[in-house]
């Protein structure tokens, strides 16, 4: 993988992983599949978050043990350096990588994300 094309799918990958971790997105995409997941939005479609920090959760499946994975895959799915991993490790999965180049790459890529979200809050 070339430097420059390092940085578009770094890139890519940071785009992916705030529209699905926070905004609103188009056709309120994000909105729709973090609210199948059981997260509450405000009024602009962002995660609500309560006074101590949390993610605003309620249950939506009637099976007792589901509700605590989804409150889990909703977390991860709001977190934006645990999302951008997934993303990044599933986006890189296009380039047929060995299994070592996929991990280093997926954890560079990641860590591009994390900087940027950094750098840019």
């Amino acid at each position: 993988m070339t430097p420059w094309l390092l940085v578009i799918v770094s890139l890519a990958t940071w785009r992916l992983t705030s529209l699905l971790a926070r905004e609103r997105g188009p056709l309120s995409i994000g909105t729709h599949l973090r609210s199948m997941l059981g997260v509450d939005h405000d009024e602009s479609g962002s995660p609500q978050i309560d006074a101590m920090g949390g993610l605003c959760y309620h249950v939506v499946t009637p099976w007792e043990g589901v509700d605590n994975i989804l409150q889990e895959i909703a977390q991860g799915m709001t977190c934006m350096w645990c999302c951008s991993v997934w993303v990044a490790g599933l986006g890189l999965l296009l380039f047929q990588l060995d299994l070592l180049s996929w991990i280093m790459y997926t954890l560079a890529v990641s860590t591009v994300v994390i900087g940027l979200e950094k750098a840019l809050t």
